[in-house]
């Protein structure tokens, strides 16, 4: 068990209870409605800004709390005082605390012996001491009423302590809810400012949407397709899209002087709230408790004058024993010392009747005007209380309003944003559209890239196959004489490594538009900027790979001329390098291209993708893309003009040095460094390879054509290949093309499926043919 306060609002009472953890708050209202006459089920109980639930534990609150002699106060407010309609409790008064002078009666009729002596000195001293018992008994009397008034004062001036913490608490409450729908209003007008701005922006330039939808043509070769549509505005319904435009106008306007609204009516309730916090309580409690203990200091005066009185009593009582004792002994002397005291008496009777009493109603007159102050304080204090718990229950009813409306704003606003979003079609199709002309180009790319992998494959398990069968023969020579071919051919030992075919479809090249990566250039989009819109800069004739290979060609043709034999001798090996180098030059100089195709189409989707933004945020975030796409561009440009040159190279059979000496440049250009190359089979049919030897120009039909062919070949070992001098270009153009195809091959593993098949009679070359790559 431990010490509950509820501090109770309306009257600021504080009742402490007794309970336990496990006690429900229901059983705590019960037991306050007992006590302080509010029902249960108006009662509103709050801990820490928290309401409390009546179904649950009071420990489910932290409750009840005590450490070091602190509680946690639990404040309680009536739900009948919120109301606007409610009346004000009566003014509160002061109880009657009257002077208790019952005993002045039976001092007056007090009798002394003296009362009856000769002398009239004598006969004073008793009535000194009557008057002194007298003085006393008023001063005593006074001294505890103004106690009493105290205790009052003191009690008032706790409750209207209560009753301030009452309203600070509730006023912290209304705090914490208007920050939260502060905050919220905040974050909406924001957002409402943000999409505001861009829904004014996408109806504003929608004609003109609409308009270079039918500007923008579709391909020739789609115009002949079931829609029938000749440019992108057939694939949408421009009516449709403009009666949504003109009621998405019209609730934008609409919306936007709704939204003003809400904004007056949260100014007015920011308004309202900070008047609210603003609001100071009509009375000063610190200027009340100083003057509190100020009073105290004056009751404290009090007694200290009826401990003075007391003792001047006890002083007269002991004189007046003395003369009497004196008197009756009939001492001569004793009449000189009774006049003596009588002037004494006198003193201290006037110093009574004139400072000590006065002073003693004095103070208690001023702790009666202090009472009488503490009254109309707590009275004041506890009309503000409920004026301000109405209007803190107003503004919490105007937070509840805001915080609806906030709801039903943010859903409207959502709903305007669906109803936007679905005008922005009209952006999204020449993107889209732009998207896939870039995906056509990409794909083309890819197949080239892919049977260019392929025909990798092929060569290397070719390769693979011609060293297993030379295996096979060295074991077959070795162990023919000592066992019989009967039992070889029993154990399987005579028969050859199965051929490996490579099979790529090509249905997926044929069915695919035949697009170029100019053709997907030439598709604008309307929100983006003219900067991000430009072609890629040509490339200049000084930098154009060209350049090197003429270069290449005056190096290769400066021979010595001294010995006819020598010179014919380095032509024949400079013509077969050339002719070996020729097929890896070219496929090497395809296969960069078609992947800088592939990368340009990607950067093109990536961007089409990316495209349903404002001017500002493309440029932002798609600049680099594009100028990373017109790298690229270039960059093919470039390799078009090099396969351009190796093509006129393949023409003229003494011109074939140039074609070769483009590979070093190309290699340079790309940071790779030269790997050694196995040697090609000089016995193998060039058909594979001179395939992919055909001119790439990013262009649509260099992907059908080598989709669409049929292309097998073997290749066997021919070690007297690999005898054949070489230039130092042919030999470095042999070592980029190697390079590249690792690379490749390692890129394009994931993807490769082969299957092991019997070979094929018709396409075998005898004993060594190797693996067959067919289309």
């Amino acid at each position: 068990m431990a010490r509950l306060a509820v501090l109770c609002s309306s009257s600021g009472k504080t009742v402490e209870l007794e309970v336990g953890s496990h006690a429900r708050v229901e059983v705590v209202q019960q037991t306050l409605a007992e006590l302080t006459g509010i029902p249960k089920g108006d009662q509103i109980l709050m801990c820490e800004g928290a309401r409390l639930d009546g179904a649950k534990p009071l420990a489910a609150y932290g409750l009840p709390w005590e450490e070091h002699d602190k509680v946690h106060d639990v404040f309680l407010y009536s739900r009948a005082h919120l109301r606007p309609d409610a009346p004000l409790p009566p003014p509160e008064q002061l109880p009657e605390c009257p002077l208790d002078l019952s005993g002045l009666e039976g001092i007056a009729q007090q009798r002394h012996r003296l009362d009856e002596a000769g002398s009239p000195l004598l006969r004073l001293l008793p009535d000194y001491q009557r008057q002194f018992q007298a003085h006393l008994l008023q001063a005593n009397a006074a001294h505890e009423a103004s106690q009493q008034r105290m205790a009052t004062c003191a009690r008032l001036v706790s409750e209207q302590e209560v009753q301030a913490l009452s309203i600070d608490a509730a006023t912290s409450n209304v705090e914490l809810h208007y920050a939260y729908i502060r905050d919220s209003f905040g974050a909406f007008m924001a957002r409402y400012q943000q999409q505001h701005a861009q829904h004014a922006e996408v109806l504003s330039r929608f004609e003109p949407d609409l308009q270079h939808l039918a500007a923008t043509e579709l391909h020739p070769a789609l115009r002949g397709s079931e829609e029938g549509a000749a440019s992108l505005a057939g694939l949408v319904s421009a009516e449709a899209l403009r009666e949504s435009a003109a009621a998405c106008a019209r609730g934008h306007q609409h919306f936007g002087g709704k939204v003003a609204e809400l904004e007056g009516l949260f100014g007015m309730l920011k308004a309202d709230v900070e008047a609210l916090f603003m609001q100071a309580p009509s009375v000063d409690l610190e200027a009340l408790t100083r003057q509190l203990e100020e009073q105290h200091g004056a009751v404290d005066e009090q007694g200290s004058i009826v401990a003075a009185l007391s003792s001047d009593l006890s002083k007269v009582a002991q004189l007046v024993e003395q003369a009497g004792e004196a008197a009756a002994a009939a001492d001569p002397a004793a009449s000189a010392h009774v006049s003596d005291t009588v002037h004494m008496l006198e003193a201290m009777r006037e110093a009574h009747v004139g400072h000590l009493l006065p002073r003693v109603d004095g103070c208690r007159a001023a702790v009666e005007a202090f009472a009488a102050q503490c009254l109309d304080c707590k009275n004041a204090l506890t009309r503000d209380v409920f004026t301000q718990l109405r209007t803190i229950s107003s503004q919490q009813s105007k937070i509840r309003e805001m915080k609806n409306k906030l709801a039903l704003f943010r859903e409207a606003l959502a709903r305007q944003e669906g109803a936007v979003q679905e005008l922005l079609v009209v952006r999204r199709v020449p993107a889209a559209y732009k998207q896939c002309l870039a995906e056509c180009v990409r794909r083309g790319a890819f197949m080239e890239k892919y049977a260019h992998s392929a025909a990798q494959l092929a060569e290397r398990m070719g390769a693979f196959r011609e060293k297993e069968l030379a295996m096979r023969d060295a074991f077959r020579k070795h162990v023919e004489r000592l066992i019989p071919a009967q039992l070889l051919e029993r154990m399987g030992l005579l028969e050859q490594p199965p051929h490996c075919q490579v099979s790529v479809s090509s249905a997926e090249g044929e069915r695919l538009l035949g697009v170029t990566v100019d053709d997907v250039r030439r598709i604008q989009l309307p929100w983006a900027p003219a900067s991000l819109l430009a072609p890629p800069p040509s490339p200049t004739s000084a930098g154009t790979p060209g350049g090197a290979a003429s270069g290449g060609s005056s190096r290769d043709g400066s021979l010595h001329p001294s010995a006819a034999e020598q010179q014919q001798q380095e032509e024949e090996a400079a013509a077969a390098a050339a002719a070996a180098a020729e097929v890896d030059v070219t496929s090497m100089l395809q296969l960069e291209n078609a992947k800088l195709r592939a990368e340009v189409a990607s950067q093109i989707a990536l961007d089409c993708i990316r495209a349903d933004g404002l001017a500002v945020e493309l440029q932002s975030q798609l600049g680099a893309s594009r100028r990373q796409a017109a790298a690229y561009e270039a960059r093919i440009h470039h390799l078009e003009q090099q396969l351009a040159a190796a093509a006129a190279a393949a023409d003229g059979r003494p011109g074939a040095a140039p074609g070769c000496a483009a590979a070093p440049a190309l290699l340079a250009g790309s940071g790779s460094q030269p790997a050694p190359l196995p040697p090609a089979s000089a016995g193998g049919s060039p058909t594979g390879s001179a395939a992919s030897s055909m001119a790439l120009s990013g262009g649509s039909a260099g992907t059908a054509s080598a989709a669409g062919g049929s292309v097998s070949g073997s290749l066997t070992a021919a070690p007297a290949a690999a005898s054949l001098p070489a230039s130092p270009t042919a030999q470095q153009a042999s070592t980029a093309a190697a390079r590249l195809s690792s690379s490749v091959d390692a890129a394009a593993g994931s993807s490769l499926s082969g299957s092991l098949r019997a070979p094929d009679p018709s396409r075998s070359l005898g004993h060594s043919s190797s693996s067959c790559l067919s289309w």
